[in-house]
């Protein structure tokens, strides 16, 4: 593998880590179950070149897997309805 092949690879480990940290939380909080939050992920990853670059059975056992994710203790902001919860004091301020 050359150098491209190498920040290829890196980038679409990038993108797959990402999607998973936010884009799947994203998808569970919206969906209706985590199975309709599974196929919304599946549509994802079935038009993404950083995903179908994966083996098909790894892509798969990946799609298998994913569980209801935990809440993060990093996020600065979470996003309520209408209100941002600054995590900084508690304090709550309109959108």
């Amino acid at each position: 593998m050359g150098l491209s092949g190498w920040v290829r690879a890196w980038r679409y480990a990038r993108r797959r880590r990402l999607d998973l940290e936010i884009l799947w939380p994203s998808l569970v909080a919206g969906a209706i179950s985590l199975d309709d939050a599974r196929v919304r992920f599946a549509i994802h990853v079935y038009n993404s070149p950083a995903w179908l670059a994966l083996a098909p059975d790894e892509l798969t056992r990946t799609l298998h897997n994913l569980e209801e994710p935990q809440p993060r203790h990093d996020s600065l902001l979470v996003i309520s309805g209408e209100k941002l919860l600054a995590k900084e004091g508690g304090k709550t301020h309109g959108a």
